[in-house]
């Protein structure tokens, strides 16, 4: 695929019946890494990347020259620190399903965790990403 790709993510949350969704468009720059696809964008002020590969979704964002990383892997529980303007709190992901469908010109993943705060289940998350390249493929 070509460095010049549009990302576009679709975000559900479910909050015990309560659901909220985010969407984010824009464009993005794409690099395949051995084995791993890795996609930087930039939205909000803030800088992404992601790297992805089978049942493994990494996100690192820097904002305000901090950098956080959110690492989902399939099967796998993963807690971090996630910065806020009024303090930090401690968030946990257990990745139930990172689902991967390459096709000429684009990439399609599926990411379902559900997602903690300080120890206590809030949401159950779905997110959707697709990387499709500008132009021939």
């Amino acid at each position: 695929m070509k460095p010049d790709v549009r990302v576009y993510i679709r975000g559900v949350r479910d909050a015990f019946g309560e659901e909220e969704a985010t969407e984010f468009s824009g464009p993005g720059v794409y690099r395949f890494m051995g084995e791993t696809h890795v996609i930087h964008y930039e939205a909000n002020g803030e800088k992404v990347l992601f790297k992805i590969r089978p049942g493994y979704y990494e996100q690192t964002k820097k904002v305000n020259g901090v950098t956080q990383k959110f690492v989902f892997e399939e099967g796998r529980h993963y807690e971090t620190d996630y910065i806020t303007p009024v303090g930090k709190m401690r968030v946990a992901f257990d990745t139930e399903k990172v689902q991967i469908l390459e096709m000429p010109g684009e990439i399609d993943v599926r990411l379902v965790y559900q997602l903690f705060l300080d120890g206590a289940l809030i949401s159950r998350c779905e997110v959707i990403t697709s990387i499709t390249a500008l132009g021939d493929a």
